[in-house]
């Protein structure tokens, strides 16, 4: 933007010259408009990214019904490690679950919903295009309704435009034949939201525009708050077969042990699973990719709960033992705070004890004296982070960490990303809001730094 404007002359440039420079100008400025409306309206099969036409097919986000989450907020969760499970694997059954069909449009699963970067960016530049030039420059807030309005245009409004092409839309769907290659519709999103995460960022855009450019939220910022009820989803997938296979990790009690005496997360060999082992998916190449880790991380009132899942050989066992009829390979843990009781071995309400295999799990993490635990093996990577707790690392969210940074705390300084600090960091727990290579924020920003170099001509 400075650079933008450091071109204009404090003086009168000749009259061909100043000309030539505006055309110049005006031409460099209108190549990148219509990019930015190619790559909004271009009918894109991109596996990379959520297309308008893969919006098409999801609709609204699906909302995690109230009373599960208010399960979550019940004392007795963070209480009670295996209830705490029981409730985590509810969300994640409802998340499986698949959605209502929309007519000729195929049904997908419940988080495939949830809105990506690409969404955030469509709707932004929606809502900013749709004011004028003096209140983009004052940066206008927007109100409910107008996001609302925005909102509803990204999941169903857009598609009854002029500019909407339905024969070419039943094209491109047409690409995706069977249950298992529908699935890669909406791409590989490595984040994922629902709607209260939407309408945080939309909500302070200006707020987080005046900090995002130091790469961090400073000390002067005042720190951002999600909304309650704020969701975030974050994937990882690995292809499978020709020639490709999947790491496998034990977590019986014994070999979760002997991981927590290892210096990182290591594989116990590698399969193959088939298609209908875990949640699978083909692309319109033929090529198979299994999700094989998954974060769930919800603002409650007033802090963050954890849940990740992540599949590996072996039904009903382990850290599966308890698993959710949509989810048989998967094994899961949970996080509610600093500190976890990781169970009292107590009989539930149907006076049943929990499965010895979990039980077992229990002793081992008690036997480590964690504060408290949760580590996914496919997400959690580097010295030392299958001893961590999500939450411990996340409480930073914000700071202007480097890579080097992380890594040192990791190895030297390990309390410090297991232990409630004395402040958290000043994006409220989410590290993606400003920072990695899919920074929420940054496409926002980049819309706003266009039209302050675009507006005055």
């Amino acid at each position: 933007m400075e650079k933008v404007r450091a071109l204009k002359p404090h003086r009168r440039l000749p009259e061909r010259g100043h000309r030539s420079l505006r055309w110049i100008k005006h031409l460099a400025l209108a190549l990148i408009f219509s990019a930015l409306a190619w790559i909004s309206c271009g009918q894109t099969p991109s596996l990379l990214s959520s297309s308008r036409e893969a919006r098409r097919v999801l609709g609204p986000a699906a909302e995690i019904p109230r009373a599960l989450l208010d399960d979550l907020e019940l004392s007795r969760a963070d209480a009670d490690w295996y209830e705490q499970r029981r409730a985590f694997w509810s969300i994640w059954s409802f998340l499986f679950q698949r959605q209502d069909s929309l007519g000729q449009i195929p049904e997908l699963e419940h988080w495939q919903s949830w809105y990506s970067v690409d969404d955030l960016s469509r709707i932004f530049r929606r809502l900013f295009t749709t004011i004028d030039a003096a209140a983009r420059r004052e940066r206008k807030t927007f109100d409910a309704t107008s996001l609302d309005a925005a909102i509803d245009w990204n999941d169903r409004a857009q598609f009854n435009e002029p500019a909407w092409d339905e024969a070419a839309f039943s094209r491109w769907l047409a690409q995706f034949s069977g249950d298992i290659t529908r699935r890669s519709i909406p791409g590989f999103n490595k984040i994922l939201f629902n709607r209260p995460a939407l309408v945080s960022v939309l909500r302070d855009y200006k707020a987080l525009f005046a900090c995002y450019r130091a790469l961090t939220l400073r000390d002067d910022c005042a720190p951002f708050v999600w909304l309650p009820g704020a969701a975030f989803l974050k994937t990882s997938w690995r292809r499978n077969g020709d020639g490709f296979a999947i790491d496998r990790f034990d977590t019986r009690a014994a070999a979760l042990d002997a991981q927590f005496h290892t210096s990182a997360w290591t594989a116990n060999g590698v399969w193959q699973p088939r298609l209908d082992e875990g949640y699978a998916m083909q692309t319109r190449t033929a090529q198979i990719f299994h999700l094989v880790g998954m974060h769930l991380m919800i603002k409650r009132p007033s802090d963050w709960v954890w849940s990740s899942i992540w599949l590996s050989q072996g039904e009903g066992s382990d850290l599966a033992v308890d698993h959710a009829p949509e989810l048989p390979g998967y094994r899961l843990c949970s996080v509610t705070g600093f500190t976890s009781p990781l169970a009292t071995e107590s009989p539930d309400d149907a006076g049943s004890l929990p499965p010895a295999e979990l039980q077992g799990v229990a002793a081992v993490l008690r036997a480590h004296s964690f504060p408290s635990w949760c580590s996914n093996p496919f997400l959690e990577l580097g010295t030392n982070n299958q001893q961590t707790n999500c939450i411990g690392c996340h409480q930073h969210a914000g700071l202007n960490w480097s890579q080097q940074d992380l890594t040192r705390r990791l190895t030297v300084d390990l309390p410090s990303l297991q232990y409630q600090a004395s402040r958290s960091g000043p994006s409220d727990f989410v590290w993606s809001l400003i920072s990695g290579p899919d920074a929420l924020f940054a496409p926002i920003a980049d819309t706003i730094e266009y039209f302050d170099a675009y507006d005055p001509y």
